[in-house]
């Protein structure tokens, strides 16, 4: 170490700074989604805006994992987010979400998570009702990340065969009947503004917030579709 110390005060040693990087740094179009689906390039934009101070947010194995990230293109500062794909346990990040709230019940606690990952999970909602988790459930009746991605790594099979269609399921009611407070974002988010400011005012129970989201609106790219 000395000898590194002594070098460094002998010589002065030239860094290449990087260049500044562009405010946008997405270069890909994003198509709008079908007319009965939210936007979720304007979901993820407010939320990021919107995020609460000292708060924890997860992502499960669903379109957010890689959704989320793209929009908003750079850390912020006031949350602590953790995305949880790696492994592919869908549904794990509720289990995660509970433990961080259980360690720190003074940060609020949001979770994304699909539609898909809710069924490995949903039966365990009563437990939580009390904890003040926010729940932003991506209702799209997909396995979304199966539906992108299988055209890329079997190219040849055909679609009918990914098993990739969900029925239709009402997830508020069950929160409901599991005692949580629920609320359904319309298609246009014209009561987007109005579900967050209740969400501000309810600390103590859990929230389930149900999202329209089109399973063939892509925004992020899958980095593991790439590798297989």
């Amino acid at each position: 170490m000395q000898k590194i110390i002594n070098e460094t005060q002998q010589k002065s040693f030239a860094t290449k700074p990087c260049q500044v990087a562009t405010a946008d740094l997405n270069k890909r179009e994003i198509l709008p989604p079908q007319k009965e689906y939210a936007d979720m390039a304007k979901v993820y934009a407010r939320l990021y805006k919107w995020w609460q101070p000292n708060s924890v947010v997860i992502s499960d194995v669903c379109l957010a994992y890689k959704d989320y990230q793209y929009v908003t293109q750079r850390p912020n500062d006031a949350i602590t987010y953790f995305s949880f794909y790696r492994g592919s346990a869908m549904g794990g990040a509720y289990g995660v979400a509970i433990g961080a709230k259980l360690a720190s019940p003074d940060k609020r606690v949001y979770l994304f998570s699909g539609d898909g990952c809710f069924r490995l999970y949903g039966g365990s909602l009563s437990e939580a009702k009390d904890l003040g988790i926010v729940l932003f459930l991506l209702d799209n009746h997909t396995y979304s990340i199966v539906a992108q991605g299988l055209p890329i790594i079997l190219p040849t099979v055909d679609s009918e065969r990914f098993h990739d269609k969900l029925n239709k399921t009402d997830y508020c009611k069950i929160a409901e009947a599991s005692g949580w407070l629920s609320y359904s974002v319309l298609s246009d988010l014209s009561n987007f503004d109005d579900i967050l400011r209740e969400i501000e005012k309810n600390k103590l129970q859990s929230i389930i917030v149900s999202i329209p989201v089109d399973p063939e609106q892509i925004l992020g790219q899958n980095p593991r579709v790439r590798n297989l």
